[in-house]
């Protein structure tokens, strides 16, 4: 990896206690698969927010319906660049960051029949998907 820099993050705290218990049981490196799962997803991320803005009032919303949920505050180590990327499409996009960590953990969670309703791939080939 090139250098690490350290992403606080709000997490629903069932979500990421459940995340982390799996991980644990694993042969893997937390921080090493997030930050590769978060490089992987930030182009997909850009890709789907181009030209898209969520509103002052939506921003707020989704903020606020993920604390209600009750998060809890974790720190992650990722690429410098890959913070960076996805601070700008954050920024540019006007979305909450934490509710896409949250989304992504939860697509790792999720079952088979979860990502088939989403119409999502059980498995990562390095291909982004096109409407």
């Amino acid at each position: 990896m090139s250098d690490l820099m350290k992403m606080t993050v709000k997490v629903h705290g069932k979500l990421w206690d459940s995340f982390a218990a799996e991980l644990g049981r694993l042969p893997v490196k937390r921080n090493h698969f997030l930050s590769n799962v978060i490089k992987m997803e930030t182009p997909r991320l850009a890709e789907a927010m181009n030209n898209r803005t969520l509103s002052r009032r939506a921003n707020r919303q989704v903020f606020r319906q993920l604390h209600q949920l009750g998060v809890k505050t974790v720190s992650i180590d990722v690429e410098q660049n890959v913070a960076q990327e996805l601070d700008r499409i954050v920024k540019q996009s006007h979305m909450v960051r934490d509710a896409f960590i949250n989304r992504v953990i939860a697509f790792l969670r999720s079952s088979d029949n979860l990502l088939k309703y989403f119409d999502l791939p059980k498995y990562e080939d390095g291909k982004i998907l096109r409407s």
